[in-house]
Parts: C-alpha cells; structure tokens; sequence
C-alpha cells in the first residue's frame, strides 16, 4: 500500500511510536525518524524531512496532539487530531483486539482483509479458523464495552483450546460433562440449583460463594461485573461466558418454557391466514409485529428477510426468537391460495394492543380513521388519552361515528391496560424472582377480592417476602454504602408499584432491625465486630487486632504478643480479608467520601468511639490523619462537603459548620468567600476592578482600599504590595496585559483554544519573526469572538498559553515559538535577512517604501517601525541608488520546463512543497533551489511562501472567496492543504456573519445556494435565531443538545442536519449571542455586552444549581451528558483553582 496522508494503517503505526516514546523518551527521536522513513518509503518520496505527511516535524506534532487525547489535555498540544488518528487512538483505549489487528496488518503493509484471508489460510486465530467479517471489525470502534469483553473472553479462550480440537467448556475437557458437546447437555429450569449445570467444581464454588444459587440468579448478575468477582480467573470466565451464551440464546418465550415444562417444538404449525397472535411468541414480538401491519403467518413469511434488523424496536432477543419461529415454518409456501375470513384485530388477542400501537393498525372504522389521521392522531395511546367530552366538538364525527368511537375507544383501553399490566408483572416477577404463575394467581385473588391490583400484590406475604430479600441484596451489594427511597424503588414498574406500601415495608424492615436508617439513606444491619471475630480468627489472634483498634502501633502490639512487627501486620491483613461486613465499619464510606477531613473532624462531626475510628482507618488500610499531616484547602473543602449534604442528619450538618467557623480562613467580601492570602486578594481585585484595561499604578490604588475596607493595615506583611509586585504576578492565568503594562481581567484557563489555534495556523510559520498585530488585523471576527481588544492583549494571551501548555516541548526548531516585546515573536531561528529577500523576490522590483508596506502586510510589522529598525538595511547590497529599488538578479527556468511544469500543474492551488515534488519528479537532476518565487510566477502562480495561487487572483483570501461561492458544499477534509492558509479561516468568518457559508459539520461548509435549495433562506434563519433568542433564558447557557432537551423544536430536522449546523447558526449571529465552540458541541449564551461566554460560566451556572456539591468528576458528566461537549475532570479542576468566586467551595476534586 502506498500512504500520502493518513490513514488507519499510518494513524495505528503513530500511536505505536507514541506508546514507544512514551516508554522510552530518550529515544523519542529515533522512533520519530524510524516512522518517518517508512512512511515516506511507503508513500514513495524517499526523503523522510521533506514535504508535510510523514515528515519528521510533521510526525513530532501529530504525536503531541495524540498525547494531548491520551491525556485529556493534561499534556500535548491542543486541537483536532485528522480523523484516521483519532479512530485509532479510541480504537488503542478501548479496542485493543481490533488496534492489534490493524497493526498487524500496517506492519505487514497489507488490508484488514487481506490479513483475515492469510489467517483464514493458515487455520485462524480463533480456533476453528473461522473469518471474521470486516463489518465487525470497522464497527467495533462504536461498541465500546460489547467489544472489549468478548475480545478478553477470546484471548482466555485461545489459552484453552487446542490447535486442533473443537473448542468446548473447560468442564467438558475435563470429562465433567456426560455429553459428546456441551451444547447437547439439557437446558434448565430458571428455578434450578447451578450445581445442576455440570460445569466444573470452581466455577460452581465460585457461584455459590457469591450467592448465584439458580440459573435465574446467574442470568440476572450484572454482566459488567463478572470480572470483578474475586477468584475469577480467565478459564472460569471462559467457561461462564459459554453458559451464559447458552441460555441467553434462548427466546423469552423458551425461558417462560423452561418453567412450565412445554417444549418449543410441541405448538402446533398453523396455518396462513391464521393469525401471528397465535404463535405463542412473547407480548413483545407480538406488538412488533402488528405495529408493522405483519399480521398474519403469510405477511410474516412473505416479509424480506434482510429488512427483519432494520425494524425500529427489534434487539437481539426478539430478533433470535423471530428467527426460530421464521425456521420452523421455512418449508411452507407462503403463495399458497388464501383461506377466507380473516379475524379482526381485537377478536385475536387483547394483549397484543398497546399504547404505542400506530393509530393505523386500530380499526374505528374507515371514515373515522380518516378523521383522527387528519386531526394528527399517531398513537393508540393518544386516542386512548385524549378527553371524552373533547369528542363531541369535532365536527367531522357524526353522531352513529361518534357513538361508536366512544364504544371502541372502551375496548381498546381495556386491551391496552391489559397488556400494559402484564408486562409489568412479568418484570415484576424476574425482578424480585417470584415465578410470573404466582404473581397472576395473586392478581386474580385481588379481581376476585374487588380490590387494585398493586394492593393486592403488596399484600401478599410471599411477595412482601421477596421484596424484603430484594432491598437486602440491594444494601449488601453497596456494603457500607447504603441507599435512599428513591434508588431503592427506582426499578420497579410504576404501574403495580405502592409507594405506602413500600414505605411501610421499609418501616417494618427497620422495626425486625434487617435495615436502619439514618438522615435519607438506608442500611443493612450487620452484626458488631466482637460478635463476629471469633467465628474469623483464633483468640490469640483477636487479641492482636483488638490492641491495634485500641491505638497501639505495629511494634508496641509485638512487644506485648512477642511476635514480630511485620507478624502483626499480617495477621491484621489475614484478618481482614476474611471478616464480613459487620457495624463498625458504616461510617468508612463518608471516612472515604469527605477526604481532607482530619480524624479529629471526623470523631467530632459524626460522634464516633476511638476504637470505631481506629477500625475505619485500619480497614481502609491508611494510616491515622493528623490536622498537621492534611492539606488546609481540602480540609476546608471536605468541611464545607458535609455541611452542604442533605442526606446527613441536620446535626451532623450543624457539627461540620461549628468546626468549619473554628478555622475558617477566608474573607467575606460582598457575600463571596475569599482567601486570607495575597495571591487571592490580588486575584479578586483584578476580578472586580479591572473589567477593562486599567494602568498597574490604579489596580494597586484600589487593592489598598479595599485592604482598608476589611481593616487589614496596608503594613501587614502578608497583605502587603507594591506596583513591582503586580507587575510580577502577571504571569497569573487570570488577565491579560497590553500596552504600557495596563490589566484587565479574562480568565483564560476557562476557554477553549482549539477554534482560535486552528484560525491562526501559528505552526504553518517557520525560522520567521512576526507581529501579533498581523493576526488580530486579519481576524477581526474571530478577535471579537474571544473578545481579545488588541495586539498586544493577542501576544500575552499567546505567551501565557505557550507556557502554560509547554506547547514547545512537542514541536522541532523551526517552529518553537519565543515572544519577545510586545508585539513581537519568533517562530524557530528568525532571519529577518532571509524574510526581506524572499519579499524582494516575490515582486521583483519593488522601492523602499513598497518594501516597507510588504513588510507590514506579511508580517504585520508596521511600516515605520520596520525600516527604522534595519529590516531594509538586510538587504542593502541589492538597492539600486540610481532607480531606488531593491532587485535581486533572477535565474529564470527555461520555457520547454515552464511549459512542461504548466502542464503539470492545472489547479489554482498547491502547497510548495507538491511544486517541488512535481518538478523532481519530472527532472530527477534538478535542484529544489531551481523553484524559487521567479520560477513560481513563470508557471502562472503566486507564492505565499508554504503555498502558491494561481496570478489570477489578487490575494489567497480572494482564491478561498472563490471557492466558498462556486462550491456549495466544501469539505476541508479532502483538502487539508487548504488548512496550511490562515487566510481559509479569513474567508470563511467573513462570510458566516451573513450566514453565506455555514459549518455544518466541523470541517465541512456550504453555502447559502445549497442551502436555499433545501429551503434554508436567510429570512427562515433569522426567524430560527430569533425564536431561540426568545426561547432562552437570560444568562443560561445552553447547547443544541440542552435547548431540544427544554422542548424546543428544532427546525428542518427532516432534512437530518446536525446539532453542529444549528449551533454554527447561532454563533454567527453575533447580534443576539456569545458562543465558545467545542470540540463536539457550541456553548452559547444570550448576548451579554463586555461579558465574553467561557466554560467557567456553565460550571457556575451547574454548581449554583445543584443543591449538593459536585466533584469535578460529576460536573464533567453533566456537562457531556446535558449539554453534548467533551470536558473533562482536569480541566475543571482547573477552572475552580484559577476562581476564588462562592461556587467554587462547592465543588469537590
């Protein structure tokens, strides 16, 4: 295969060399340059430092931004990794079969699926040298946590079986199972023992140890949690894993089987026309199939088999028991002449109709039908719930119609709550594993008693039996953790739910001390320690564990027992392994939660024994926490945790805020809580007084009187400050300097920079000086955006971020960035000499003056201020006096060549490097230095150093105008030259403010020509924004995501365009909103003046509405889940440091 950009196999080969580098960072080089030679060498190119794909510089920075996915942007530089990379950095973090794969396949520079048929050849991988299909394996970057454990299953497999031989059970190797295969051995009953299953003595040990006693208790465990069952070794696995394939095959109406005793193939066949209600399949498969008008065995049969999957609503149950049914009634010609007299719908079964039925397949009769249709029925459930004395205004019904859709809607509600209520008691049963026979004779006992069904079933003994167990297995499953009402009910089926009943069941568990409760959460009762150690250990070794839980150290329980010190500690370690949950240990889980607190706050807040304290910190194995030995910012935070959590008992809160006002080191400034410190203090100041830019010599003016205001002398040595001070605390990630060192707040840690970074294309600049004034006079709008005021403000803003990032760590010499005065900076070995000539020659003649403004428009260095600082001095000896112009001689190429490069090159646009590539390729004895920017305009183009346009053209930013407009859709990602020019980015932002060219995905634009072909006209887009504007709360911020969540309708969503395009929308119009654009989603705001929208906005606004604290953790999980934007822990943990405003005491890290 031959690469010229990247893709899977190239992107995988990148992230072994990142995993390497990693590994071994002295010799990150070499692997950079290992991978680049064969990259080139692949591609064809031979030189492994010229061009752009597979150079060294070019490997050097993908790595950097790979390190920065791998890390969470915790290291590595920002921005978008290209697409092939970051499929195979997800494929590495969760897929490592398939990243294997893959990497097998690139070393061996074949396919995927040329691979697969190698191995198929030399008998597989898998064991029975079966091919996998490569649907699988491309679609196994979506299947996250399905993918993984079956690959993990697979390689314990691979351990197992033999070369040769049919893979079967471990039992089965071992002569366990009296069967030829596994699969001949007999299914069970859900209700039987496990020890029934012939598997091999560990695995049953291991079952009965954690209390999976049935085949109901085995299907039920949690899937995710198998591994974590301790003994469980990769053959156990392996073997369970095969059980439970067995059994899960099986349709629901097999299991229902199971217990009844009635085989699957003892139904008789029926006939054509007969009726799918008749089959004796699940409700489920029932309701599926009549929602899709297959109402007969005919229908079913005649249905194409391929569009079965394609069915809204079918998973893999009801499509493997489909699938058994379709096989038994395979020999019949479904073409046969059909019998007379089909039945109707409701003669067939009332539990087939269900709520969400389509209104379609409920027959009221042909001219009603036709009226709820136009009346916008679409669901029987609508009908169902629609108000009986609404009927009568709709004129279309006649008064015959009317009366007999009343009459019908009766009959339709009783098969709906029917179905409805069966549904529930079948998941009622499997949850609480009663037998679905019972809960129907209980059912039919409350009929026949007149009383409601879900009273009736909570009065039934054996019922209230197992919900007991239910609850306990709950609270023991969570150990010490507990849990409150609502997690407790959160899975039973609302509709035969009693929530008086549950309560009191819950009071009656308390009254038997099976559970206590304490604040909002419940627990299970465990016996105390002293009853249940001498069932655990001996007495001499009892003995031991009680001195240490009366506060002896290692070595003084030795001296007393006269054994060694490390004797001891084993025999506490023994001990522990082996004790069971008993009462002391229900407060390790607060001791684990509230970290920061000292054992003294604990003891105090939660009114605990010594020995219970001991207990907790031994069983935690961490050792006794002093207030000297904890940090005083997490102390005060885990103070604050308990004080602010409304599951505890109001007096443990009132504990935690006397203990809290004890050693409370804050400020209480205009309601906000502030540090005792001068970092703080100068923070809050700049905060408060510096929303604009405002001289050093003032801020420190104003922090002297606010040091009056809380009477705090302007002497006091931890308070005290000079203008040198402030001057020197600049580098503080919370305000930006201009000129004549003026502050102004802008909290640059809350920001996404990857929008701005990949405008300003700093890293497409090499070995050059330039100013900050050329960027922020090229991109006014993405300046406005980020609401950066000038250039110098651009080059602080810069200089903080390159250092805060280390942004020069992953890139070569050309392109590290070093800022120097404002606004100047030098991107790798400047030379202004270098720079000039290349001016110089792209004009040919050009005068002092022209130089100068040449100067000013590449480099952003103003005119004046270039040539009185000897830019032009440079290059003095090519100054002609006589005419007063720079020239430099030029060597022309000769005309059979220009002609024959002409040829060669068709487009408007290339970079310079496929310039050189072409003409090497073309004349293998040429020079590079043949194509310099005379050659360049011989062939028709302009150079712009990195790339060149073709003359007809003025600038590049008329080129990319250009092609905004002549093509209606434009996807950078075919073309990621483009990306080489900043003046891309220029082009596009002049054009979003109209909404003449939108991003409907990242990377992919149209214009408004495409978009009025579907309708889309800027009058439709300006009502869409203003419908949102009015929509909105004032100071929310919201997502795309978030506002359809609020019920808001989106528009043209027919048409299937993304949350992106809407988003893109609305950040253009910079009238009426504030937007910070994400990797994944926009954040926007309602316009607010001299207020640009950061995350730490939305992290507030979370906080601030949350009633108890949030860990960074949990606010990163609100954020992607509400709102669809990937952000993680780290970074907010960053946000809440660089803040000192209230919210920030209540999140947790």
């Amino acid at each position: 295969m031959k690469y010229s950009t990247w893709n899977i196999y190239s992107a995988v080969l990148l992230v072994e060399t990142y995993e390497r580098a990693r590994k071994h960072p002295q010799k990150r080089s070499a692997e950079i340059i290992q991978l680049s030679q064969l990259l080139r060498k692949r591609a064809g190119q031979g030189n492994p430092y010229h061009g752009v794909f597979g150079s060294a510089a070019d490997i050097n920075y993908q790595l950097g931004k790979v390190e920065s996915q791998m890390t969470a942007g915790r290291r590595g530089l920002p921005g978008a990794l290209p697409q092939a990379i970051m499929k195979a950095v997800k494929m590495y973090q969760s897929q490592p079969t398939d990243y294997d794969r893959y990497l097998r396949a690139a070393h061996q520079n074949i396919t995927v699926d040329e691979l697969r048929n190698l191995e198929m050849e030399q008998g597989g991988r898998r064991g029975r040298g079966k091919a996998i299909p490569l649907k699988e394996i491309e679609g196994s970057a979506a299947k996250k946590e399905e993918s993984v454990k079956p690959a993990k299953v697979e390689v314990a497999a691979k351990v197992e079986a033999p070369a040769m031989e049919e893979p079967k059970t471990v039992a089965a190797k071992k002569g366990m199972i009296p069967y030829e295969s596994a699969e001949s051995a007999p299914l069970l009953a859900l209700d039987d023992s496990v020890l029934d299953l012939h598997v091999s003595t560990r695995l049953e040990n291991l079952l009965m140890r954690n209390h999976v006693t049935t085949i109901r208790d085995m299907l039920l465990y949690p899937d995710t949690e198998w591994e974590l069952v301790k003994g469980m070794g990769a053959k156990s696995l392996c073997e369970l894993r095969e059980v439970l394939r067995r059994y899960r095959s099986k349709t629901v109406v097999e299991k229902k089987r199971m217990i009844s005793g009635e085989s699957a193939e003892s139904t008789p066949l029926l006939a054509l026309d007969d009726s799918v209600l008749d089959l004796h399949v699940s409700t489920r498969l029932e309701n599926l199939l009549m929602r899709n008008h297959v109402t007969t065995i005919r229908d079913m049969l005649l249905y194409p088999d391929t569009e079965w999957e394609l069915v809204k609503g079918i998973g893999a149950k009801l499509l493997c028991e489909l699938r058994e049914v379709l096989k038994r009634y395979s020999r019949i010609d479904p073409n046969q002449k059909p019998s007379q007299g089909p039945k109707s719908t409701i003669e067939l079964a009332d539990e087939a109709i269900s709520y969400d039925m389509p209104i379609g397949r409920a027959h009221f009769g042909t001219h009603v039908d036709r009226v709820l249709a136009s009346a916008g029925f679409q669901t029987l459930g609508e009908v169902l719930h629609y108000p009986k004395e609404k009927w009568a205004e709709m004129s279309a019904l006649g008064t015959n119609s009317l009366a007999h859709l009343v009459k019908e809607i009766e009959v339709y509600r009783q098969a709906a709550r029917t179905t409805a209520k069966a549904e529930a008691m079948e998941d009622f049963a499997d949850m609480l594993m009663v037998t679905y026979e019972h809960m129907m004779r209980v059912a039919k006992q409350a009929e026949a008693q007149d009383i409601p069904l879900a009273e009736g079933i909570w009065q039934d003994e054996p019922i209230r039996k197992a919900a007991q167990n239910y609850v306990l297995r709950l609270l023991v499953h969570g150990k010490y953790e507990g849990a409150s009402f609502e997690t407790l009910s959160a899975d039973f089926p609302h509709r035969i739910f009693d929530e008086t009943a549950f309560g009191a069941l819950l009071d009656s568990m308390e009254k038997q001390q099976l559970i206590w409760k304490q604040g909002k959460r419940y627990y299970c009762v465990y016996p105390s320690l002293e009853m249940v150690l001498p069932s655990v250990c001996r007495e001499r070794n009892a003995k031991v564990l009680k001195l240490r839980l009366s506060g002896l150290s290692l070595e003084e329980v030795a001296g007393q027992v006269g054994v060694t010190r490390e004797r001891v500690r084993q025999i506490q370690k023994k001990i522990f392994s082996k004790l069971p949950p008993v009462r002391e240990g229900y407060f390790a889980f607060y001791k684990q939660k509230y970290v920061g607190l000292t054992d003294d706050d604990f003891q105090y807040i939660f009114q605990l024994a010594e020995e219970t304290c001991h207990f907790i910190s031994l069983y935690l194995d961490e050792q006794r926490v002093k207030e000297k030995d904890v940090d005083a910012g997490q102390r005060l935070q885990a103070l604050r945790a308990v004080m602010h959590d409304q599951i505890l008992d109001a007096k443990i809160r009132e504990r935690a805020d006397a203990r809290l006002k004890a050693i409370d080191p804050y400020f209480l400034i205009d309601g906000k809580h502030v540090m005792k410190n001068r970092q703080s203090l100068i923070r809050f100041a700049i905060k408060r007084y510096c929303q604009d830019a405002k001289p050093s010599g003032a801020l420190l003016e104003d922090y002297l009187r606010l040091l009056d205001s809380l009477s705090v002398s302007r002497e006091d040595p931890r308070f005290s400050l000079n203008v040198r001070y402030i001057e020197h605390y600049f580098p503080e990630m919370t305000a930006l300097v201009s000129l004549h060192r003026q502050v102004r707040y802008y909290d640059i840690l809350s920001m996404d920079y990857q929008d701005l970074l990949d405008t300003l294309q700093l890293t497409s600049y090499s070995n050059v000086e330039i100013s900050s004034r050329k960027f922020f006079r090229d991109f006014p709008e993405i300046m406005e955006r980020y609401d950066i005021r000038d250039e110098y403000e651009l080059h602080n803003l810069l200089k903080k971020l390159w250092a805060h990032g280390h942004y020069n760590d992953y890139l070569d010499d050309a392109h590290r960035m070093t800022f120097g005065r404002m606004p100047t900076m030098k991107i790798g070995h400047a030379d202004r000499r270098k720079q000039v000539v290349d001016i110089i020659q792209e004009h040919g003649y050009i005068s002092y003056m022209d130089l100068g403004c040449a100067i000013e428009e590449a480099y952003g260095v103003p005119q004046n201020t270039a040539m009185a600082n000897g830019w032009g001095e440079t290059c003095k000896e090519y100054f002609d006096p006589g005419t007063g112009m720079f020239h430099i001689p030029e060597t022309f190429l000769p005309e059979d060549k220009v002609e024959r490069m002409k040829k060669r090159l068709p487009e408007d646009f290339y970079l310079m490097q496929d310039i050189l590539d072409t003409y090497l390729e073309e004349y293998p004895e040429g020079n590079v230095w043949d194509i310099d920017p005379a050659a360049v305009r011989q062939m028709g183009f302009i150079s712009h150093r990195k790339y060149v346009i073709r003359d007809t053209y003025s600038s590049a930013k008329d080129f990319f105008k250009k092609l905004f407009v002549e093509n209606e859709i434009l996807d950078l990602r075919d073309h990621p030259e483009y990306a080489v020019s900043s003046m891309f980015s220029a082009a596009w932002l002049g054009f979003a403010r109209d909404f003449k060219v939108v991003e409907v995905e990242p990377s992919v634009f149209c214009n408004s020509r495409y978009l009025e072909k579907h309708g889309i006209t800027q009058e439709v887009i300006h009502e869409f924004c203003e419908n949102v504007y009015h929509f909105v709360g004032n100071g929310k911020c919201f997502s795309i995501k978030s506002l359809q969540a609020q019920g808001f309708d989106l528009p043209w969503q027919d048409a299937g365009w993304s949350d992106w395009f809407y988003g893109s929308l609305l950040a253009a119009d910079y009238d009426h909103f504030n937007s910070q654009k994400f990797s994944s989603e926009h954040l926007l705001r309602k316009r607010q003046m001299q207020r640009k929208l950061s995350m730490a906005d939305l992290v507030e606004e979370i906080v601030n509405g949350s009633e108890n604290l949030l860990t960074t953790s949990e606010i990163s999980g609100i954020i992607e889940d509400t709102y669809g934007i990937e952000f993680s822990p780290f970074k907010v943990k960053e946000i809440v440091e660089s803040n000192d405003d209230t919210f920030c005491e209540k999140v947790l890290y």
